[in-house]
């Protein structure tokens, strides 16, 4: 890892740009220590709030007008900071152009960048204590984006997941191992999938495989069958995957679930 005396003498930010810092009130403490370390290392510093400890403040607002700068070019980088980081890093990711990460240790913050070009920090207010928080930072700005063929490939198919729908980025894969294929018009745009245990076998109660697939189902399992069954009885069912086999094409056949699906 490099080490350095100053944030200048190992971080060539451009002149211009500046690092951006933002909290709510589970990260303010931390906020402001790192806001000293960084200005004392000579960083210019844009505070994004919250500027006073309001226990009752919310982490976006503050989060999201920071990662905005950062998409924008207005900021180089950007650290956010809530109670344990979370929050910060799901609102943050809510912004295109951004890639956040919550980050607690130091080969993250700078594997972070050099193969993934995270842009944004997040950090846990509580989690963390100074020295490390400020270490993290530290390394976080001195990291640089590798550039990689592959790290950039990789980059683009999530920045296009930005731009339109998920189905039309990420190609469904044959089950049976062939080459991913595209979604085909008959599919429906919302894949609906229905979970149906198998009521109260030997498996539920012993807590562990028995190695056995014909045990039938009790009684309550049978009533429990049927009434998934008339909660679907609307719909009809192409497939149906089951495990163990025979106990589940009892439960199919219990549920009556329309035509005869492929078993």
């Amino acid at each position: 890892m490099t080490r350095c005396l100053t944030l200048q003498q190992c971080l060539d930010l451009e002149p211009t740009k500046a690092v951006g810092i933002a909290s709510d009130h589970g990260g303010y403490e931390l906020k402001k220590y790192l806001a000293m370390m960084l200005r004392e290392a000579g960083a210019e510093v844009i505070d994004f709030g919250d500027r006073e400890l309001v226990p009752e403040d919310d982490y976006p607002d503050f989060v999201v007008p920071l990662a905005r700068a950062v998409a924008a070019g207005q900021v180089e980088r950007g650290v956010a900071i809530c109670g344990s980081g979370v929050g910060a890093c799901v609102v943050a990711n809510k912004v295109r152009g951004v890639r956040a990460c919550l980050i607690h240790d130091p080969f993250s913050a700078h594997q972070g960048v050099e193969d993934d070009d995270l842009n944004l920090i997040c950090l846990g207010g509580l989690v963390v204590g100074h020295a490390l928080a400020w270490e993290l930072v530290r390394t976080f700005l001195i990291a640089r984006f590798s550039g990689e063929e592959r790290h950039r490939r990789r980059i683009d198919k999530v920045t296009a997941l930005e731009n339109q729908p998920i189905s039309k980025v990420i190609r469904y894969t044959n089950i049976k191992g062939g080459a991913p294929t595209e979604p085909t018009g008959g599919h429906s745009r919302s894949l609906k999938l229905y979970l149906i245990r198998h009521g109260e076998t030997e498996w539920s109660r012993s807590g562990q495989y028995t190695g056995r697939t014909d045990i039938p189902l009790t009684s309550h399992g049978e009533e429990e069958a049927r009434a998934v069954g008339q909660r679907l009885r609307n719909l009809s069912f192409r497939h149906v995957m089951t495990s163990p086999l025979k106990r589940a094409k009892q439960t199919s056949m219990l549920a009556k679930l329309g035509p005869v699906p492929e078993i």
